[in-house]
């Protein structure tokens, strides 16, 4: 999968999950998104990336509100 905006890769997230359990179970197995569904056995983990591509305005503000810009408090109020 490649960047693209958010409804997007939510909607390729939940086609691909489906897509590798239905294959799992078809093979007679479980596919698990979690990161240790079996303790002391690694599972296969769903991660997403987030990228704040607005790089001109600084996300780190030493007088800010918990040491962040505006932008970056936005950009982690949407998550």
């Amino acid at each position: 999968m490649r960047y693209t905006d958010a409804l997007t890769m939510a909607d390729n997230v939940m086609t691909y999950r489906l897509v590798v359990k239905q294959i799992a179970m078809n093979q007679g197995v479980y596919a698990s998104f979690m990161p240790k569904p079996v303790f002391g056995i690694n599972g296969s983990v769903c991660m997403c990336t987030n990228r704040c591509l607005k790089a001109i305005e600084r996300l780190f503000d030493a007088k800010g509100k918990y040491f962040l810009s505006k932008l970056a408090r936005s950009y982690v109020a949407v998550y």
